[in-house]
């Protein structure tokens, strides 16, 4: 879950950085390329939902679990460096 929420939060960070970047206008001026970012945030949101399928998550998840949990342990003196 912290995984899941990293990521949410960073597209979100991202997504606000780049419609900054993109839209302009200043005290008392029109925004100007507002509908760019807007049509940006729909196309961005139907790739999500085309992709957001075929994304499995429970076998990513499995193949960590699994990684983890079959790596060898470290021997005792692992930290030690073998002189001789």
């Amino acid at each position: 879950m912290a995984a899941n929420s990293a990521v949410q939060h960073v597209a979100s960070g991202l997504g606000a950085t780049l419609g900054g970047m993109i839209v302009e206008g200043g005290a008392g001026e029109p925004l100007r390329h507002f509908g760019t970012v807007g049509w940006l945030a729909a196309t961005v949101t139907i790739a999500s939902l085309w992709l957001a399928p075929r994304i499995r998550p429970l076998a990513l998840a499995g193949f960590f679990l699994l990684s983890l949990t079959t790596a060898p342990p470290f021997p005792p003196d692992a930290g030690t460096a073998d002189l001789g």
